[in-house]
């Protein structure tokens, strides 16, 4: 897959649905966010951003079949230094190309 080497975004703190926020360690909040691919969008930009959902979110409705929550819109980002069409495709322990055999599978829904 090639990819940019940086991705730059903004987005909207209001339109954050509080629901979806995960709480950690020492009162740390977090908030899940996805990038998703427009290149032919209107206004130039590369990506909106969106709230994602936190993995036991995610996990509960995969198990009861169900559909996934829909999440706000947040706001959009841009690709730079594509990397001269370059590929990403290793694997953090190998440092080179993934085998398909070797692929994680995601269960992402997006």
């Amino acid at each position: 897959m090639t990819i940019p080497k940086n991705l730059t975004g903004s987005i909207d703190l209001n339109k954050i649905d509080e629901k979806y926020v995960v709480k950690g360690k020492d009162g740390a909040r977090y908030v899940d966010i996805k990038f998703v691919n427009t290149p032919d969008n209107q206004y130039g930009n590369d990506y909106f951003i969106s709230q994602g959902l936190p993995k036991a979110v995610r996990d509960e409705v995969k198990a009861s079949g169900g559909d996934y929550p829909k999440t706000p819109i947040l706001g959009n980002g841009n690709a730079y230094q594509c990397m001269d069409g370059q590929s990403n495709e290793g694997t953090k322990d190998s440092g080179g190309p993934a085998k398909a055999s070797e692929q994680k599978v995601n269960d992402m829904p997006f």
